[in-house]
């Protein structure tokens, strides 16, 4: 079934968050929270209004989740990353997140301002307009877009390691970055490659080698479109840029095939004469 979700409207929200400035205190933001408003519209066509218990649900689970990592204390740099990673998962696995609904910024200028809004607050301290207003900023919405995006599926034995193991940083680079993570395949393919090189190189060179690959490959994505590669292909081109930037910072040229990952083919010597061409 498809379900029509609530929308706030960018006006009525913007007026939401000024109310918020005066005081920003969780138990104050905890009783206001609802899940519904007088602002809210709907769309006229393509599914069912979503009912408000299932709202209610998805807030009790997220404060549920939030409780375990310290909420209402000031979270730890450790409790606020499990937040994240459970988040993720339950917002992804929500049936009435799998529609187009999910893709529209009003849904989660609803999400953040009227049903959740202290955990925001509790998530990101006087936080700007951009972690309440939907966007790829928007504290609920990025935590969708990492479970649904980097989700391996429902039948692989480590479904849910890439959002575990990624860096705020390579999340920043991987899904703020619309032209490599439009497609959930090439973003998936790109967090895949960063996993493997994560075993290979210390965390702050992978920050940097990161960073430049990511910029190459966008550069590469002009002239090839990655949505049409193969799976196999264009790990192996995010792999020749990621071990390109890792030659250049240190001299060294990772050696991926040492790695036993079980979520890629393993299966890299026969490249296509084009990636030969490419990368000879």
């Amino acid at each position: 079934m498809s379900y029509l979700l609530p929308r706030l409207p960018q006006t009525s929200a913007l007026r939401r968050f000024t109310q918020i400035q005066g005081d920003r205190s969780l138990s104050r933001l905890a009783a206001e929270a609802s899940n519904t408003d007088p602002n809210l519209v709907y769309g006229a066509t393509g599914g069912t209004r979503l009912n408000t218990n299932r709202l209610t649900e998805l807030r009790q689970k997220l404060v549920e989740i939030a409780k375990h990592h310290g909420y209402p204390k000031k979270g730890s740099t450790t409790g606020l990353t499990g937040f994240d990673y459970k988040a993720s998962i339950v917002l992804a696995e929500s049936d009435f997140f799998q529609s187009g609904e999910a893709w529209r910024n009003d849904v989660w200028n609803f999400i953040a301002l009227i049903l959740l809004p202290d955990l925001v607050e509790w998530r990101f301290p006087n936080a700007g307009r951009e972690r309440y207003f939907g966007g790829s900023r928007n504290v609920f919405q990025r935590l969708w877009r990492r479970g649904t995006f980097l989700d391996r599926g429902i039948e692989h034995p480590k479904r849910w390691e890439l959002i575990e193991k990624l860096s705020e940083d390579a999340y920043s680079a991987i899904l703020e970055r619309p032209t490599l993570s439009a497609n959930p395949v090439v973003a998936r393919a790109l967090a895949e490659v960063w996993v493997e090189m994560s075993s290979l190189v210390k965390s702050n060179d992978l920050q940097t080698i990161t960073r430049a690959a990511t910029k190459a490959l966008r550069a590469y994505n002009t002239v090839i479109c990655f949505d049409l590669l193969p799976q196999e292909e264009l790990i192996m081109l995010i792999r020749s840029n990621f071990q390109r930037e890792a030659q250049k910072l240190l001299n060294v040229t990772p050696n991926f095939s040492e790695l036993n990952s079980s979520s890629t083919s393993q299966n890299t010597t026969s490249k296509s004469s084009f990636f030969r061409r490419l990368f000879s």
